[in-house]
C-alpha cells in the first residue's frame, strides 16, 4: 500500500523536524518553509493533504492564503487543510464561512494527537 503524500508548510525548522519525525513511517512527507513555496510545490507536485501554520514571522502571507489559494483551485480544493498553531481561539475570530480549515491542530503538537488526527483521513495506515 502506497503512503499518503503530506505537504507540510512551517517556517520554524525545529516544528518541522518533529513533525517529519512523528509522521515518517506512516505517510511521505515534503516540507516548504514559505507560502509562495508551498505554493510552488502544490501546483507541481501531488499532495493528499497540507499541514500548514498560520504565522510565518516576518512574511506577509499566512496559512489563509494557502488554505484560500487551495479551496480556490478546482484541481487541489479536495486536499484537506490542517491548521497548526499556538492560538486556536484566534484562528476561531478569523475564521469565516466561506473558507474553512478542515481541523486546527494547537501547538505543541505531541506525536500521539497527530497520529489520531492522521488515522481519522487515512484509515488505512498502521499506527
Amino acid at each position: 500500500m502506497q503512503k499518503p503524500r503530506i505537504l507540510i508548510i512551517e517556517d520554524n525548522p525545529i516544528n518541522v523536524i518533529l513533525t517529519k519525525k512523528f509522521l515518517e513511517e506512516i505517510v511521505v512527507s515534503e516540507t516548504a518553509t514559505t507560502v509562495q513555496l508551498g505554493l510552488q510545490q502544490l501546483s507541481n507536485n501531488q499532495y493528499d493533504m497540507v499541514l500548514t501554520d498560520l504565522n510565518f514571522g516576518d512574511e506577509q502571507q499566512t496559512g489563509f492564503d494557502i488554505l484560500i489559494a487551495i479551496q480556490k483551485n478546482n484541481k487541489l480544493a479536495h486536499i484537506p487543510v490542517l491548521a497548526i498553531t499556538a492560538y486556536p481561539d484566534e484562528l476561531q475570530k478569523i475564521d469565516n464561512q466561506t473558507y474553512k480549515f478542515t481541523e486546527i491542530i494547537q501547538k505543541p503538537i505531541t506525536k500521539e494527537a497527530l497520529l489520531r488526527t492522521m488515522k481519522r483521513y487515512f484509515p488505512s495506515i498502521s499506527l
